[in-house]
């Protein structure tokens, strides 16, 4: 490994989201760095069949519990469950999230609700719930937002907003506990491979050509959920650790103008 991702042996992590995509590439390399890793997914079965490969492949205890982050009950269950298991939560990585879109004017309130309380309400139980432990290690939370948290995107309007309010959420908690040693930060992927997949109703209406240039990075590439994770590493380990409020694309230079 390279040499500015240290050890992370002794480390707690809880990933969010970690049965697929973004979640379980993050899952995957907390444990290869030494963390015991437990993955919090609504899909209870499918995080398991994640922590079993997890096992296998790096020797490492790993296991699944469900997770509703919609709740705030199960959110504050699985990091009581975690707490008293495990005696410690060191890592907070917050990825779990839903993508819906299409025109304002026909946008059902009960997909707006349901956006931001995965989303953004998601992050914050989640946060809140673990905060004691985290404080008690001088801990890390690693939040992730989009692209669409620093821009504006046609047809996404909620989806926007749960990102924009990620990222402002971050700022705030790392101003408030920056005193108690604990990092919060954002990373922002641009177009990333995946199973969240742009909605239907979204790549159907008609886009107008500076809306799809926005979409598209300057290098030609996506985001790789591995890359990505390489950044989580970087800013849960020690290298990290004077890295807090930062809110870094990783977008290809999509937003740079």
């Amino acid at each position: 490994m390279e040499e500015w991702m240290s050890s992370l042996e002794g480390k707690v992590a809880v990933v969010t989201g970690s049965a697929s995509g973004l979640g379980k590439e993050t899952a995957r390399r907390l444990a290869q760095e030494g963390a015991q890793v437990i993955l919090a997914d609504i899909r209870a079965e499918d995080a398991a069949q994640v922590a079993s490969e997890i096992q296998r492949e790096f020797d490492r205890s790993c296991r699944a519990i469900e997770l509703d982050c919609a709740n705030q009950l199960s959110c504050q269950a699985v990091i009581d469950d975690v707490a008293s298991r495990e005696g410690r939560i060191d890592i907070l990585c917050n990825v779990a999230g839903v993508l819906d879109g299409g025109q304002t004017a026909s946008f059902e309130p009960a997909a707006w609700d349901r956006l931001v309380q995965i989303n953004l309400s998601g992050n914050f139980y989640m946060t809140r719930a673990a905060l004691p432990h985290l404080v008690r290690v001088s801990g890390s939370v690693v939040n992730i937002a989009s692209t669409a948290g620093l821009t504006g995107h046609a047809y996404l309007a909620a989806y926007c907003a749960t990102k924009h309010g990620i990222i402002g959420l971050t700022r705030a908690l790392a101003a408030e506990l920056a005193h108690q040693g604990v990092t919060v930060n954002a990373i922002c992927p641009g177009q990333m491979e995946t199973g969240m997949a742009m909605p239907a109703s979204f790549m159907t209406q008609k886009l107008e050509p500076s809306l799809l240039a926005r979409l598209q990075s300057l290098t030609g590439k996506v985001t790789e959920p591995r890359d990505v994770a390489g950044m989580i590493l970087f800013l849960v380990g020690p290298a990290g650790q004077n890295v807090t409020g930062a809110v870094i694309a990783m977008d290809g230079g999509q937003t740079t103008s």
